[in-house]
């Protein structure tokens, strides 16, 4: 692991690897979170559950993290990075114990999942990818419930387990 930056050194017992960005910047890669931060300021910690999906570009040596709230964040690394990337991405996909995905009566998708906070829990993640933001009909509603349902039921979680995270992107 590459040398841990001062402002990481409380999640130390975590950290599994740290990629260097550029502009002092830094991404610490732990168990249950990621950590950017700079010497300029105060890290940001995310959760896995967070986050939607992490891509590398080696030609530009960036990493793209797209958050569930629909926030996108660009990080510009070196080649070397790549290895960190990695590392990255198992912890995301590790946070993803189930899913499934369907279509709505607009066309829209529906994605639910069952992931795991940061301490362990399981949870479902609803997420609606839809052109037009607005509210859903009875029957999508149904639709909806009913998969929540379905992936409780697959992961073995009783009805009123853990929370349920409902999102709306754009």
């Amino acid at each position: 692991m590459r040398k841990l930056p001062e402002q990481a050194k409380p999640f130390r017992r975590e950290i599994i690897d740290v990629m260097p960005l550029k502009n002092d910047e830094w991404l610490a890669i732990g168990q249950q979170h990621a950590i950017w931060g700079s010497k300029d300021r105060d890290p940001e910690v995310w959760e896995y559950a967070q986050m939607r999906g992490a891509r590398w570009t080696g030609e530009e040596s960036s990493v793209t993290i797209d958050f569930m709230d629909g926030r996108r964040l660009v990080l510009m690394s070196n080649p070397s990075g790549v290895k960190s990337f990695g590392v990255l991405r198992e912890r995301l996909v590790d946070s993803i114990v189930f899913q499934q995905h369907g279509e709505l009566s607009d066309d829209s998708t529906i994605h639910v999942y069952v992931r795991k906070d940061a301490s362990g829990g399981l949870f479902v993640q609803t997420v609606h990818n839809t052109v037009q933001p607005g509210h859903l009909s009875d029957k999508d509603i149904a639709l909806v419930q009913l998969w929540e349902t379905q992936a409780r039921d697959v992961m073995g979680m009783s009805p009123d387990a853990g929370s349920t995270q409902r999102l709306q992107v754009a």
